[in-house]
């Protein structure tokens, strides 16, 4: 009997110290401010909605008006979502970069999306485990409405 009550205080402080590592974990950087950004409550929505609109194409939507993005774009981001983009960049991030003409800016956001979610690479991110796609799609329009 003492060594599963000794056993059961380990689990419980054991719990406790997960729970503090849990809490600045990367993963949770955006439940950091109570309400998200409409555009990016837009950007997540269109990335997971019925349209089935990859990432590339929910940022791209949400800036539509912002950026003057036009149908053609948006349409031949089709092929640019799910790290297909060349050198297997993080579709959001390249949509992100393709809007922003400032090339300050767009290092800016590669610098503060690459600090967030670990690599700028798909691929990477995905193994990492430290965001979602749909975070990296939120993330990137949080990022963009910073920067424009």
């Amino acid at each position: 009997m003492f060594f599963f009550r000794s056993k059961k205080r380990y689990l419980k402080s054991d719990h406790i110290a997960d729970h503090r590592r849990a809490e600045s974990h990367p993963r949770n950087f955006l439940k950091g401010p109570p309400e998200k950004t409409t555009k990016e409550k837009i950007a997540a929505s269109l990335f997971d909605g019925a349209e089935k609109y990859n990432c590339a194409q929910a940022i791209l939507i949400t800036f539509e008006s912002r950026f003057s993005v036009q149908a053609a774009d948006i349409l031949s981001a089709k092929t640019m979502g799910y790290g297909r983009v060349q050198g297997g960049l993080c579709g959001a991030l390249y949509a992100g970069k393709h809007l922003l003409k400032d090339q300050i800016k767009s290092e800016q956001l590669t610098r503060e999306f690459e600090s967030k979610a670990g690599s700028t690479k798909c691929k990477k991110i995905l193994r990492l485990k430290l965001i979602s796609c749909k975070e990296c799609v939120a993330l990137t329009a949080r990022l963009l409405e910073e920067l424009s």
